[in-house]
């Protein structure tokens, strides 16, 4: 048998789900009475809600459960002796609900971002190709020996090659004063005269 994929369901009607669920927690409540708590299973809708929606719409399921959990618990004939005493436990309820929603949105968040860098990551490694390994250079003219029958390769040509690198020609001044002296000489005529 398959899995549900509950991305392809209709939004309205995951969410319509979830809050008859939350509702059926709150009868449950009602039903066994004040005596029995159970709104510890309020947390499996405000997880859901949390995991699947922003933080608004959590903190709205925060809401809905906290009241079915007041209605199902004064319904239920819980009298407090000092109505003070009901709205901590109800605020406490609360805050315990939006600790867990706040807490699961950022998990949710953190989750995603780490996927988000570790796709990127992989991506990146696929572009990547390494050189390894023992390469012959010709110490002269720098030229790779590529096998053992003696084909010789040009650098720039080798690296290009292998990696996603091209290689634009120019020329280092070192080299420039060698190969044209005559360039570099007036230039230091004319500085020296200054």
């Amino acid at each position: 048998m398959g899995r549900i994929q509950t991305n392809k369901l209709n939004p309205i009607i995951i969410y319509s789900g979830i809050l008859l669920f939350t509702l059926f927690i709150g009868v449950i409540d009602f039903i066994t009475g004040y005596k029995m708590n159970f709104f510890v299973f309020y947390y499996i809708s405000i997880a859901f809600f949390a995991w699947r929606s922003n933080i608004y719409v959590t903190i709205a399921a925060s809401v809905v459960s906290i009241i079915i959990w007041l209605l199902a618990d004064i319904l239920a004939g819980h009298s407090y002796s000092i109505l003070l005493n009901q709205i901590w436990n109800a605020l406490m309820r609360f805050a315990s609900f939006l600790i867990v929603a706040i807490t699961i949105s950022k998990l949710r968040d953190t989750i995603r971002k780490e996927q988000k860098i570790s796709s990127d990551l992989r991506n990146t490694l696929k572009r990547v190709k390494i050189l390894e390994g023992l390469l012959p250079i010709c110490s002269y003219c720098k030229k790779i020996r590529l096998d053992k029958e003696g084909y010789w390769e040009q650098v720039e040509d080798y690296i290009s090659r292998n990696s996603n690198i091209l290689f634009s020609h120019g020329i280092c001044e070192t080299c420039a004063k060698k190969i044209y002296p005559e360039l570099f000489t007036d230039k230091q005529e004319n500085e020296e005269k200054l």
